[in-house]
């Protein structure tokens, strides 16, 4: 026996020694990737090891605290799906050196002392003040809110403000049904005692302060977020919503029933977890195309120039945001794709937990210990923390999710054994696009059971806010979007309307009525909706969600399908069936709904209009059930009910209140007076407008057609109408008489109070589009008068020539052949000077010349435009020319650089001097490059006297002149009418966004000087504070400009290569062309940005244009560098010298990071404009900033006076500046 133990003795020490090696190098391990979770691994049973003890099973209800051991262990009596158990050490320190993530102390500003700082989060929760109010929570509430827990935390006065005051929290109609609590942790800093919300619907649950563990609020709210678990150990369902969503809570669309929006995330995809996708929205990403980390980053920081209170330390941010990028960078682990291509990137504000299973509890508990390990140890930004712990943890993406344009779609994530765990709803269902709670459930796979096993839904009360249904059916292709938001949905909502916008569409083609119709097959949707890139049209969806929300409306359904399907609903199969008995040679649905039997050719016609009549409202009736389903769910009821046919186009902005002024029950045009007349047994039915009492009717259209006997339509007809019964009821007639068997009251208004017309977008040869009428309505009373100069050019579709425009085309037929250089258009004769040609050798015969041959490959977008504007570039893109050298052009391969022309600032003598030489030298110039055009101003009637202005009135309503202008430009141009966006911002609510900042850059003290820190006392120029806070609502104006410009980039799915920013109160002496770097070198390649060569104090700080990323940084990065400007410049009291800031800060930004060289174009000249018809005509030559090449031979003052076409005469200033006072008379200056 000693023998035995003798011989075994060594080999047992050698075994327990490597026991306690392997041990001690697996916390030593743990230890060392002490910011990352990624050892960590969260199977679905999650049987997981975490440094320090604590226990969690099915049988306990909170946290334990154990022993100070260095091992945590979790376990479960679940045993549905088997663990996979945590990573092995040398796993865990493999990947850990592959994603070369180096020991990183705690950066948080907040120490708060932990035993072991790798388990402060475990210590955290068993601080005796916590474990006191877990115990507290559960004997109030337990018994009450098994079912469902709703909780959020507003902590700190001002948040908790909003728990107390109906001014804040929004009027709502929610489910409460019995086991349902809606909690919120507030502070009650002013010790009110309140226990319910000023809503009474939220149960308040004080906290105090200063026992717990982060003196920020933020961070302690983070504890409360990230652990329902440890809060409401015996609730089945929690879902936390930040109080802020509470603020307005209707106009995002949050849920009126709760437990419904748990099955619609939860149950539907069977996941512990449901999040919101972080949206692609100036909130979350600032100016980016793209969701990711690094934008989020840029976003957040950038906003604490404005709100400092978006994180406790800025820098510490910074910081955290960059060990991330670190960390991933040019890995090749799993974690790593998950990080960067699998898109997890959440809005935390609202989540939803399965708390009824151990594994969901067990899950969701270390995931939200691992989170608030993150933000413990970082910054208090817990949604930048989320993708690195979804991706530390070994959780992916399902594999059938990994396809193209996943970004758009609703995500699950599942752990290495395959198990879904977190869902994450696509990101165009965010709060920020109003439709949150309907977003989440798609229409065909509608969830509508909530209350399963639950009675007696009591329910708040209903609003008496007007509610506007809007139902529009149809096909993509035919599809008008803008024109409806923007002139009945935006309308509706400027007078308090709440409108909802259901839509249904197609995109598999249809065989139209009359498709002998050349144009059909070249029909193309709004052309501000983007290009579809994806299969299942998810980027267009979110597209349209996004403009829906502008106009502060909610999308209630939304549906991209390929097609309607009809020929599997029950009752068409039957109708057809018997329809073949008695008819077995005829189309089965060329009798029904309508008939027209007249001859095969009409048959058939008519069998493909039932058949797309049929799809039509079927799709309308698809979406009424919808309709319902809100009302009911969301406890209301709809006024009025919109249907709108997918065509429509509104030619001016409509006004609800002649509908409701009416007793009728529908109101319909009148188009008495259309060409050719309606019938007198024909009510039109381009547009219907019901009552709620009746629009079952019509909502159900589809139904009623089959319960109705139209054959009985037809015996009403006149003899020269049915023909012998060869013809029954149009739709038109079959509307007229279904509405009079229900006993309907009518009423029909004329189209001056209907504004629409049925219209096609028609893509012609070479890219351009037009519009044109495919119906024409008009009636005797309030006729519709177009004012517009652009709507009046548009022509019915029926009167143009489209076989020659589309089939006759030769390169014979030169469109400026006939004229000579003197007479030819702006636009061609600049695409002329591109291919150059001169006024000799054009006059002598516009061939072109034979230094132009060159291969397709060399040629600029410019000079190919240039060939298809003067016609030598065949518009059908199938003929071949062959220029002088033979090489041969394929225009359907190029692409055309975008641009933007963006607008800013105050108005000043707008209308009367800076339009008109807005108009002659930049929109013509530049009118060849079709860009886009973004106005941002002031609505401001009246301007005090300043540094050079003596101030005066304002002309705020001149822009209401430019889209006319921008559209006639673009018509002579040859191109289609470009976008134009002018939005104003009163004074009011730019001092609502700045008005703090405004208020610090004022008064801050520098403390190492004592003098001002930001006003430049240093320049003897700067005399007033008021100055300051001119600067600030430039740098506002500049910013809103770009974002209402990327804004508009999102929505049409594409990104400017091109973009110029100019002063709205400028007189512009010159023309500019945005890609000339001066009047002989043109930058087709866009590689430079070019600013003024005058004004240089030190730089000119009025204007640029260039490339878009160069740009950018001129336009949204002035408040963002302003504290390093200050920093690091040499001389003292200059703060925000704007062209100093300019010339030290931004423009070498722009050189160093983009790699655009920053040149001075020596030929540009503009004057600012002042209130009061005048102009600083020595702005160009100033003896200091430096003079225009020229203009010392230009009488300026003959120069604006042919421009503005008024009489001038100058005078000196007080500040050696020379001005120009212009008026109608000379008399009156």
């Amino acid at each position: 026996m000693k023998g035995r133990i003798s011989i075994y003795c060594p080999l047992l020490l050698k075994v327990w020694r490597s026991i306690i090696m392997i041990y001690c190098f697996s916390v030593w391990t743990m230890m060392y990737s002490l910011h990352s979770s990624a050892s960590f691994d969260f199977p679905a049973t999650s049987g997981l090891t975490r440094n320090a003890a604590a226990v969690h099973s099915d049988n306990e209800s909170f946290i334990q605290s154990t022993s100070s051991s260095s091992v945590e262990v979790r376990t479960t009596t679940e045993t549905i799906v088997e663990s996979a158990g945590p990573a092995s050490a040398s796993e865990s320190l493999a990947e850990m050196k592959e994603m070369n993530s180096p020991p990183t102390k705690c950066l948080s500003p907040e120490k708060v002392p932990c035993t072991f700082e790798s388990n402060c989060v475990d210590e955290l929760l068993r601080s005796t003040y916590l474990n006191q109010l877990q115990e507290k929570i559960r004997q109030e509430y337990e018994n009450k809110c098994r079912d469902l827990v709703v909780y959020g935390a507003a902590l700190g006065s001002k948040y908790e403000a909003w728990t107390r005051s109906t001014e804040y929290l929004a009027e709502r109609m929610i489910e409460r049904p019995p086991g349902t609590c809606f909690l919120q942790f507030v502070t009650d800093t002013r010790n009110t005692g309140d226990v319910l919300s000023a809503d009474g619907l939220q149960h308040l649950i004080v906290i105090d302060p200063a026992r717990m563990p982060y003196i920020n609020n933020r961070r302690n709210t983070k504890i409360l977020k990230m652990n329902p678990g440890f809060l409401f150990p015996w609730a089945d369902r929690v879902i936390w919503q930040d109080a802020k969503l509470l603020l307005k809570a209707n106009q995002f669309g949050l849920p009126k029933d709760y437990l419904l929006h748990f099955n619609r995330t939860i149950e539907r995809h069977h996941v512990c977890s449901s999040y919101v996708g972080l949206p692609l929205h100036r909130n979350a990403v600032g100016n980016s195309q793209k969701v990711n980390l690094k934008a989020h980053c840029k976003a957040v920081i950038a906003a604490a120039n404005t709100r400092p209170t978006v994180s406790d330390d800025i820098d510490v941010l910074r910081r955290h945001c960059k060990l991330y990028e670190d960390m991933y960078k040019n890995s090749t682990l799993l974690s790593s794709e998950v990080f960067h291509h699998h898109h997890p990137f959440v809005d935390s504000a609202f989540i939803v937990y399965d708390m009824r299973s151990s594994v969901c509890r067990n899950f969701n508990s270390n995931f939200g210990h691992s989170w608030l390990k993150e933000i413990h140890c970082f910054s208090d930004r817990d949604q930048v923390s989320f993708p690195h712990v979804v991706a530390s943890s070994k959780l992916r993406l399902s594999p059938e999710m990994q396809i193209k344009g996943m970004e758009f779609r609703d995500r699950i994530y599942i752990d290495k054994n395959d198990n879904p765990m977190i869902h994450i709803a696509k990101r165009s269902c965010h709060w920020y696009f109003r439709s949150f709670a309907r977003c989440i459930s798609p229409e065909q796979k509608e969830i509508t059971d909530s209350r399963e096993g639950l009675s007696n839904p009591q329910r708040s009360d209903s609003t008496s806010q007007l509610n506007v249904a809007v139902i529009v059916a149809g096909t993509l292709k035919r599809f008008m979007l803008d024109s409806t938001l923007r002139n009945a949905v935006g309308p509706m909502s400027d007078l308090g309307v709440s409108v909802d916008y259901f839509v249904s569409l197609t995109t598999a083609p249809a065989k139209a009525y009359r498709s002998s119709s050349v144009y059909i097959e070249h029909l193309q949707p709004d052309p501000l909706l983007p290009v579809p890139t994806l299969d299942d049209f998810v980027d267009v969806e979110e597209s349209i969600r996004m403009r829906v929300a502008r106009e502060r409306a909610k999308v209630g359904a939304l549906a991209i399908t390929k097609e309607i399907d009809i020929d599997t609903e029950p009752m068409l199969v039957n109708r057809r069936k018997l329809t073949l008995k008695k008819h077995p040679n005829e189309d089965p649905d060329q009798r029904f709904p309508i008939l027209d039997d007249r001859n095969d050719d009409t048959s058939q016609r008519t069998a493909n209009a039932n058949r797309n009549l049929l799809r039509l409202h079927f799709a309308i009736q698809n979406l009424w059930e919808a309709v319902t389903r809100r009302e009911k769910e969301e406890n209301f009821r709809y006024d009025y009910v919109m249907f709108l046919r997918d065509d429509t186009l509104w030619l001016d902005e409509f006004d609800i209140n002649n509908v409701i002024s009416t007793d009728a029950d529908v109101i319909i045009p009148s188009c008495d007076a259309r060409d050719p007349p309606l019938h007198e047994s024909e009510f039109n039915d381009h547009i219907l407008i019901s009552r709620r009492d009746t629009a079952d009717v019509f909502g159900e259209y589809y139904s009623k057609l089959f319960d109705t006997d139209v054959s009985a339509c037809m015996e009403q007809l006149p003899d020269e109408i049915s023909q012998d019964g060869k013809r029954g009821c149009n739709s038109e007639m079959l509307l007229k008489w279904i509405v009079g068997k229900e006993n309907m009251r009518v009423s029909k208004l004329g189209q001056g109070l209907l504004p629409f017309q049925r219209s096609a977008n028609v893509k012609l040869p070479g890219g351009l589009t037009i519009q044109c009428f495919h119906k024409f309505c008009q009636s005797k009373k309030d006729p519709m008068i177009i004012t517009d100069d652009r709507l009046k050019r548009i022509e019915m579709c029926s009167k143009i020539e489209w076989q020659q425009i589309f089939e006759d085309f030769s390169w014979s037929k030169l469109p400026f052949d006939h004229l000579s250089w003197s007479n030819l258009p702006f636009h061609a004769r600049s695409a002329a000077k591109t291919l150059g040609f001169g006024p000799v050798m054009w006059d002598q015969g516009n061939f072109l010349p034979s230094s132009f041959g060159k291969p397709l490959e060399d040629m600029s977008e410019f000079e190919i435009n240039a060939l298809r504007t003067l016609g030598y570039l065949t518009l059908k893109g199938k003929k071949e020319k062959n220029l002088s050298d033979g090489s041969k052009l394929q225009p359907e391969k190029l692409t055309q650089t975008r641009c933007s022309l963006n607008f800013f600032g105050l108005p000043r003598s707008f209308k009367s001097m800076a339009l008109p030489s807005i108009v002659q030298n930049i929109l013509k110039p530049n009118s060849i490059y079709h860009c886009d055009i973004v106005v941002h101003y002031y609505k401001i009637d009246f301007e005090d006297s300043g540094r050079y202005n003596s101030g005066g009135k304002i002309d705020t309503d001149a822009f209401s002149d430019f889209i006319n202008i921008v559209n006639d430009l673009a018509k002579e141009a040859g191109q289609s009418t470009p976008s134009v966006i002018i939005v104003g911002e009163t004074k009011e609510e730019f001092l609502m966004k700045y008005g703090e900042h405004v208020e610090q850059f004022q008064t801050a003290i520098n403390p190492e000087t004592g003098k001002l820190k930001y006003f430049p006392w240093a320049n003897p120029t700067y005399k007033s504070l008021k100055q300051i806070e001119n600067i600030v609502m430039q740098w506002n104006s500049i910013q809103t400009a770009w974002q209402l410009m990327e804004d508009h980039a999102v929505t049409i799915g594409a990104e400017y290569q091109r973009v110029a920013f100019f002063r709205s109160d400028a007189f512009y002496a010159t023309p500019i062309d945005i890609f000339k770097v001066d009047k002989d070198t043109y930058d087709y390649n866009n590689e430079f940005a070019i600013i003024p060569g005058f004004a240089r104090f030190p730089v000119n700080d009025r204007m640029i244009y260039g490339p878009t990323e160069a740009v950018r940084i001129w336009a949204t990065q002035r408040f963002e560098r302003l504290e390093h400007h200050i920093a690091t410049y040499e001389f003292e009291g200059y703060g925000m010298h704007s062209e100093r800031y300019m010339e030290h800060e931004i423009l070498p930004a722009i050189q160093n990071e983009t790699g655009h060289e920053v040149i001075e174009n020596v030929d540009i000249c503009f004057y600012r404009t002042r209130a009061g018809y005048s102009v600083l005509i020595s702005d160009c030559s100033h003896p200091t900033g430096g003079t225009v090449r020229g203009m010392e031979d230009i009488d300026q003052v003959a120069l604006v006076e042919s421009i503005v076409h008024l009489k001038c005469i100058q005078n000196s200033t007080s500040d050696s500046f020379e001005e120009l006072r212009c008026s109608n008379t000379s008399a009156s200056i």
